[in-house]
């Protein structure tokens, strides 16, 4: 109760003071009479946020709704939410949102207010800090693209918004003068009010200049990007002051701001000029922010006894901290950056006196100030030790700030000319992201890091790391496959190598790319590798070159021949390499493959069985009978031998017959019915059909088989066979149906093989009138078997 009659009081005094000067609230930082003005600045230096809002609070309550002083405390609240936001990790659109919300609640209740165009100048300076943070966090973090893209829109906002506004004081100036001259009579508040957006109009220009200034914060200094951005805001300067009078307070800032630019562009001769010139006729010499740009000045020239002597002078003026100027104290750190490292401890405390007096703003512009310093294509040439970053770094995760602590060690990572130093620094970064929920930060370091030092001992393992993060936080399996990839290319001897490859193998077999699969093992073998390596690999070729009974891959085939070659015939001097690799030619290749290589490294073969079934392949026809194989390789072999048949049919007879020999095959199957038809056993076939039929639970699929199998035979029987198996499964079909048709345009080609014309004639017109099918494609396959059956 009592701190809200101590506030209450302050208030009412306040507001007895002297009448505030509109322009003077929308202007933060310049001199003024306004005593409301200057206790609110000195509240927000000091970062007393609550006790501000409450004064500013209490003062507004206290104000008609709708009056001038009403507006200006909105202004001098939303300039405290403001300033209360510069210590977020990201000023936010809402946080925009809500700096903006005392100014914006007050025009939407008064919504013709007056001073309305006052309170717009006022309200974009939310805009311009908001977007100063996220090109502060661009400096820090280079990475952070996205807070870059974010800060240029909103300048290119803020920039077409001053236009606007700068349009809209016109006319309302226009007017003003229309109505005096309309009613000519004096109107003491008409001409205060013209007086005012004279004023306004002239701060406006000034805030234009601003934001362009600002936007060259995202170059490095001496940047030739910064050089050019600079030489535009000089002209954008000197236009401005071609619309300024001559004296007014507006145009003193835009000639400070053109030093400013002409600074930032390296021509240090004329930014001197300009600056003493200014010095000399205004008391600008006084301001802290004027100082900082001589010293600047001077420092970017290279002169450091200079700057030493008016930073020392500054000192001397001003020895109470209270004080403090933010401008001066960031001067100060680049001044200690520029003299060399034999200030590395003091650049380090000074960090922190930063961080002490103007809070969490100021110690990331500091940062920012650090971070731009390294590698820096300033004209000094003094480049930044980045073990000073890396400390800073250190100092921010002690102080629970993990995510400023890995920025700045990301920083110092990719600055470090030292492997073995770069790579630990990245694994404290990635940690730091780590702690702060952002592993992909963490992985970006790393990948990064270990590609620049590849030669460092843990670059190997800090690459793969990097992908087990990145993996984890969502990246696609095909950015997983390339990181692991470039692992392998990077340390293809390293252990880490090997672990990434039994991890894209795995990746690839889920994916069913059994051919990608197969050269990732293979492409790891080396004279060292051991046997169970070796094995792994060659049971991926074999389970890639294991094919369907219906071979419609040819192509693929053949691709997986050629890159199968690639990868194992610079292997083959290796003799466990080079046995299992004749042992998939013999068991696996198609005989055109088989026949392509040498038959000496077969011949040699130590497994008697291998070269018996080689000698057969090559020619089954003049090669002695083969024996049944071993229990282990029968399936093997019996897929190879149906396989050469299906291939080459002037093969069937004697594979059919060979097969027939062997007792255990004779399982009643339909591939045992296929060996029986290519023996020219068709009774036997047929019968072992019928009772596959007779047992099946899908007769329909069975029958399909069947009928299939029948119908690539060579006996007339068969074929017959296969057209009375296509009739009976549509007779199980629905009529019309896309199956239906496929069973019934099946028997008609075998109707056509076997000759038998008119019988195909007259099914086809019988279709054709009864059940005509839909697709145009199938109705004139019908026609063709009308029209010319053969």
């Amino acid at each position: 109760m009592l701190k809200a009659i101590l506030l209450l009081l302050l208030t009412l005094f306040l507001n007895a003071l002297a009448t505030p000067s509109f322009v003077a609230a929308a202007s933060p930082g310049r001199t003024t009479n306004d005593r409301d003005h200057d206790l609110i600045k000195a509240l927000i230096l000091d970062r007393q946020f609550d006790l501000a809002s409450q004064i500013a609070e209490s003062a507004a309550n206290l104000s008609p709704p709708d009056s001038d002083d009403a507006a200006r405390w909105a202004m001098r609240r939303c300039e405290i939410e403001t300033a209360r936001r510069r210590s977020l990790d990201d000023f936010s659109d809402l946080e925009v949102q809500l700096a903006e919300k005392p100014i914006t609640d007050f025009l939407r209740a008064n919504p013709d207010h007056r001073r309305q165009r006052f309170l717009e100048l006022a309200v974009s300076r939310v805009l311009v800090a908001a977007a100063e943070q996220d090109l502060l966090a661009f400096v820090i973090n280079k990475a952070d693209v996205e807070k870059a893209d974010r800060g240029l829109k909103r300048l290119t906002r803020l920039s077409s918004a001053l236009q606007e506004l700068q349009q809209q004081i016109r006319r309302e100036r226009i007017e003003l003068d229309t109505q005096a001259s309309e009613t000519r009579t004096s109107d003491p508040r008409r001409h205060v009010m013209i007086d005012d957006l004279d004023r306004l109009s002239q701060q406006t220009l000034v805030e234009l200049l601003r934001v362009k200034l600002l936007a060259n914060e995202r170059f490095d200094p001496g940047s030739k990007d910064r050089i050019a951005a600079a030489t535009a805001a000089v002209d954008a300067a000197d236009k401005a002051l071609m619309r300024l009078p001559d004296r007014c307070d507006a145009r003193d800032e835009v000639e400070q701001l053109r030093v400013v630019a002409l600074e930032q562009m390296n021509n240090f001769q004329l930014a001197r000029s300009e600056w003493e010139g200014l010095a000399q006729s205004s008391s600008a010499n006084r301001d802290p922010r004027f100082l900082a740009i001589g010293i600047r000045i001077e420092l970017r020239d290279g002169n450091l006894a200079e700057v030493k002597n008016r930073l020392a002078a500054f000192d001397s003026a001003r020895s109470d901290r209270s004080n403090a100027s933010i401008d001066i104290d960031l001067v100060r750190l680049e001044y200690l950056i520029a003299a060399g490292n034999s200030n590395d401890d003091r650049i380090s405390q000074w960090m922190e006196e930063v961080g002490v007096r103007h809070g969490a703003y100021g110690r990331r512009r500091a940062e920012a100030i650090l971070l731009s310093s390294l590698h820096s294509s300033d004209l000094s040439g003094v480049s930044l030790n980045p073990s000073i970053v890396a400390t800073q770094g250190r100092q921010l995760l002690r102080q629970d700030q993990p995510l400023r602590a890995a920025q700045m060690l990301a920083r110092s990572a990719a600055a470090t000319p030292s492997s073995e130093q770069a790579i630990s620094v990245a694994i404290e970064s990635a940690a730091a992201f780590a702690a702060a929920g952002r592993p992909a930060d963490a992985a970006t370091i790393l990948m990064q890091t270990a590609v620049d030092h590849p030669d460092a001992k843990a670059a190997a393992a800090a690459h793969l790391q990097s992908t087990i993060l990145a993996a984890n936080s969502g990246q696609s399996v095909s950015e997983t496959k390339a990181r692991l990839h470039e692992t392998i290319a990077l340390w293809p001897r390293s252990s880490e190598a090997q672990q990434s490859a039994d991890w894209l193998i795995n990746l690839y077999k889920a994916e069913n790319h059994i051919l990608e699969a197969a050269e990732t093992a293979t492409r790891m073998l080396t004279d060292d590798s051991n046997i169970a390596d070796i094995d792994a690999a060659f049971e991926l070729w074999k389970q890639l070159l294991r094919k369907p009974e219906d071979n419609a891959v040819q192509k693929e085939w053949e691709t997986s021949m050629v890159r199968l070659n690639e990868s194992l015939t610079p292997l083959l001097s290796r003799h466990e390499i080079l046995d299992r690799y004749t042992h998939l030619a013999v068991f696996y290749f198609d005989r055109p493959d088989l026949l392509a290589i040498d038959s000496e490294k077969f011949e040699s073969s130590a497994d008697e069985y291998q070269t018996q079934f080689y000698r057969f392949r090559r020619s089954p026809t003049t090669a002695p009978p083969l024996p049944s194989p071993p229990h282990a390789l029968q399936d093997t072999v019996t897929e190879r031998l149906m396989n050469d048949a299906r291939q080459n049919s002037s093969l069937r007879p004697t594979i059919g017959q060979t097969l027939l020999r062997w007792p255990q095959l004779a399982d009643g199957s339909l591939s045992h019915a296929q060996r029986q038809l290519w023996a020219g056993q068709i009774d036997a076939a047929n019968e072992t059909i019928e009772k596959r039929l007779a047992n099946s639970n899908d007769r329909a699929e069975t029958l399909n088989q069947a009928a299939r199998m029948l119908g690539q035979s060579n006996s007339p029987s068969a074929v017959r066979e296969s057209v009375k198996r296509w009739d009976q499964l549509a007779s199980g079909l629905k009529i019309g149906s896309e199956a239906w048709h496929q069973a019934k345009r099946q028997a008609l080609e075998g109707l056509n093989q076997l000759g038998d014309d008119e019988e195909c004639r007259k099914r086809a017109i019988y279709i054709l009138l009864t059940s005509p099918p839909k697709q145009p494609d199938l109705q004139r396959q019908y026609r063709k078997f009308v029209e010319n059956p053969s």
